[in-house]
């Protein structure tokens, strides 16, 4: 069976935050979560890939704003960072609010009233990785990590799905728009139409 990959574009870019006094946690959840990327599916994007010369603060800003998942690893070092609580966190709220999917992983004990509104979302796990031994810390992290994975790919699809509607009712509404008024004209006040039409009925399922 021969394995596809999907083309750059059509991955699905996810966002990976969380303290650099927390790096170590991130690269062994990371080298459990690379089996979606390795596929293809799934493109991952933390600090560890910003390159010398980069704008820093302005290309995490750009690959929020182009992510449609978030990780977050939560401990008291990343709610006391500053740049985390207070310009990472509000851009993620900011894409959770237009559809993107945010999944918190409790690294370390954290108190339920420092959570700063993510507690509306499920975590991955309930009991902090740091609390754990050595060997149940690294079962948990594969169970996390497989956990995440599902629910990304999940995301992907309803995602894809509702993309596909949209691009179907603006084609459609451009076809029978070039009917009704012969021309470009016709064809992109159709297409415009269409695509309205699309959101509505994308909108109205997720509401039902």
């Amino acid at each position: 069976m021969s394995s596809i990959k999907a083309n750059k574009s059509d991955r699905l870019k996810v966002f990976l935050s969380y303290s650099h006094k927390d790096s170590e946690w991130a690269e062994r959840l990371m080298a459990h979560l690379n089996t979606a990327e390795s596929q293809g599916l799934v493109q991952y994007w933390s600090d560890k890939l910003l390159c010398p010369g980069d704008e820093w603060q302005k290309k995490v800003k750009e690959e929020i704003e182009k992510s449609k998942v978030f990780v977050i690893l939560l401990s008291p070092e990343y709610l006391a960072s500053q740049f985390s609580s207070d310009v990472e966190f509000p851009l993620i709220k900011e894409a959770s609010d237009d559809g993107a999917l945010i999944i918190p992983v409790l690294i370390k004990p954290v108190s339920l009233s420092a959570y700063r509104g993510l507690q509306e979302y499920q975590f991955s796990n309930n009991e902090a990785l740091s609390e754990l031994p050595p060997r149940q810390q690294e079962r948990l992290i594969i169970d996390i990590a497989q956990r995440i994975n599902v629910a990304i790919m999940e995301h992907k699809k309803k995602t894809d799905s509702n993309s596909g509607q949209v691009l179907a009712s603006t084609i459609g509404g451009a076809v029978i728009g070039n009917i009704l008024i012969p021309g470009v004209g016709g064809a992109i006040l159709g297409g415009l139409l269409g695509g309205v039409l699309g959101n509505s009925k994308k909108g109205g399922k997720k509401d039902a």
